[in-house]
């Protein structure tokens, strides 16, 4: 840990986060709260089938330092894609969520496994159902 950052603060039944801190955009982070939703790159550790794929994730708990500042660290629920993400052949009864600890942001904007980062904001939709690519760009030439 470099001299100048701050240890995330842990509430008594939280795990101890799962490496160092790591740099992170403050703009991103500022913005972090519980209740957000993220992207989560599956781990190596995970089926063969399912490491390094995506999954939304929703910020449970975000670690903060002492002057009450998001560090980037943060559990997360992860959604995941049941039988093709867990191996798990149970039918209904499947694992569909996965609560994570101590994850850490990506420093390179997505991709590194086992870390979350900031999803882009999603083109706007109607109830009729989502724009496709050349309705969305007909919208934005008109701007």
């Amino acid at each position: 840990m470099s001299q100048g950052a701050a240890k995330p603060e842990n509430r008594p039944d939280d795990p101890e986060p799962r490496e160092t801190e790591t740099k992170v955009n403050a703009k991103e982070v500022s913005a972090l709260s519980e209740g957000q939703i993220v992207a989560f790159t599956l781990p190596k550790t995970w089926p063969t089938n399912s490491r390094g794929q995506v999954r939304p994730a929703i910020v449970v708990f975000c670690y903060r330092n002492a002057a009450g500042h998001p560090t980037g660290t943060v559990n997360l629920v992860v959604f995941l894609n049941g039988p093709a993400d867990t191996g798990d052949m149970a039918g209904p009864k499947t694992r569909t969520v996965s609560f994570e600890n101590g994850v850490k942001r990506a420093e390179k904007g997505g991709g590194e496994p086992g870390r979350w980062y900031a999803l882009q904001p999603s083109p706007p939709f109607f109830d009729a159902g989502c724009l496709s690519a050349k309705e969305l760009a007909t919208l934005e030439a008109k701007k």
